[in-house]
């Protein structure tokens, strides 16, 4: 070969290497400016989902009923938003997309408690006062009819030297209310159609619909993918494995009693609904759950639950724990008389959120009764339309009815024995059920 044909392989051999390299630098251009596209596609739609919850937190928006919205924004991004009513507080889950990029957000919201209210007992009984006898004592205001605040003797229990109350005493004339029951008697109505639901489908086996999953006897939670939206139980269940929901909410619903098997994991937009009785042992995890029984509902000795919990009788068992945000709610769901409400909470039982007693139209007074027993504890509200059997401790405030207890042969209303209330043990931050507080701001609760 001579020097012109060397020279011109020389020429074509860098040539070629001159225009792989643009090649490979073309490539490496285009995939940094891929990448920055696709992170800023995801930076817009983590931004379109936070603005969306954001959206469904404002009590202007979504008006503490169930919403479905959608909004375009001005870079091009969307959200779309599904707000639904979650027991006590506010469901948000939130999608925001770009360009193919998705971010899902999923929370619970709450409503903040007034700005300034120190009002650690109020009681709506304006027939009588508050009496303190033996070790019973409250730091907060108190809230009475005409009759005031004064001190008294009971059998076995000494007469207060003073009056044990740090805090102002305020006298009331006209008749308030302890507790909205609106959306307690939405939650009532809603698991109702949710029951009569089922009972329609055993009827008519071959009516099915999409996203419903049926099952008798055993249900399986690994067996749940995020397309099925409700699970009909024909019968008493026992539930195996475990369950992360990330996706819309899940209703379980059970023509029977449900049990739960040994390690059984819950976690997320859980519903599980009961035409009978519910029961938790020890080692079950049911996180920002909701478990709804017609009957009862009874978490036994050394169960640790973050769920809220909605029947006529709940049981919670010595030395079990409900910790923030759960809630142990008594409500009726039964139109006939003799079948009785209530909340027991037995010695070492902590409750982290709300005890409540919404008392049904058929059920007397003396039926209808939260007993905290002699070591039981609630960090944050107690709130009846009924009776309470005040005999624990309270770091937070109450709102009753009336005060309430039997001591063979005499029937006490209106005295504090041996329970306390301290209002200034309040956690910072802590927040309440959405509408008890009329439009005040909505706040994150936790992730759900």
């Amino acid at each position: 070969m001579d020097d012109s044909g060397f020279a011109l392989a020389s020429v074509l051999f860098l040539v070629t290497i001159l225009a792989v390299l643009s090649v490979i630098v073309l490539r490496a251009d285009l995939a940094r400016r891929q990448m920055v596209v696709s992170e800023i596609d995801k930076f817009k739609s983590l931004s379109a989902s936070q603005n969306g919850t954001l959206l469904a937190m404002n009590p202007q928006v979504v008006r503490f009923e169930d919403t479905t919205f959608s909004v375009v924004f001005d870079d091009s991004s969307r959200v779309e938003v599904d707000a639904f009513r979650w027991g006590l507080f506010y469901g948000v889950r939130s999608r925001g997309m770009s360009h193919g990029c998705e971010t899902t957000n999923s929370i619970l919201v709450a409503s903040a408690l007034p700005h300034g209210d120190s009002v650690a007992l109020a009681i709506s009984n304006l027939q009588h006062g508050l009496v303190f006898a033996g070790s019973a004592k409250i730091v907060g205001n108190v809230v009475t009819g005409p009759m005031g605040v004064s001190t008294g003797s009971l059998r076995n229990f000494l007469s207060p030297k003073s009056l044990p109350l740090a805090g102002r005493k305020i006298t009331v004339k006209t008749s308030f209310s302890t507790l909205d029951t609106s959306w307690l008697s939405g939650h009532v109505a809603f698991t109702k159609t949710l029951i009569s639901r089922v009972r329609r489908s055993r009827a008519n086996p071959d009516d099915s619909a999409s996203g419903v999953m049926k099952c008798v006897g055993v249900l399986d939670l690994k067996d749940i993918g995020d397309s099925i939206r409700e699970v009909y139980c024909y019968g008493s269940i026992l539930i195996l494995d475990s369950i992360m929901r990330r996706g819309p909410p899940l209703f379980i619903v059970a023509l029977g009693a449900v049990s739960f098997a040994k390690n059984v994991y819950v976690s997320g937009p859980v519903s599980i609904c009961s035409s009978d009785s519910i029961c938790l042992p020890p080692g079950v995890a049911c996180i920002n759950c909701i478990l709804t029984s017609e009957k009862s509902i009874t978490l036994l000795p050394g169960c640790k639950v973050i769920s809220q919990l909605f029947a006529p009788r709940l049981k919670l068992s010595a030395n079990t724990l409900a910790a923030y945000p759960s809630a142990a709610v008594s409500v009726s769901f039964v139109d006939t008389s003799g079948t009785g409400q209530c909340v027991e909470m037995q010695d070492s039982t902590s409750v982290e959120g709300f005890v409540m007693m919404h008392r049904g139209s058929s059920t007397a007074m003396n039926d209808a009764v939260i007993s905290l027993s002699p070591g039981a504890t609630v960090v944050g509200g107690v709130y009846s339309d009924a009776y309470l059997t005040m005999d624990g401790v309270v770091d937070g405030y109450v709102r009753t009815f009336d005060l309430y207890f039997y001591d063979s042969p005499t029937t006490y209303v209106g005295w504090l024995r041996q329970g306390s209330i301290n209002r200034n043990n309040l956690p910072n931050g802590f927040l309440g059920p959405i509408g008890e507080q009329g439009l005040d701001p909505f706040e994150m609760l936790c992730e759900l």
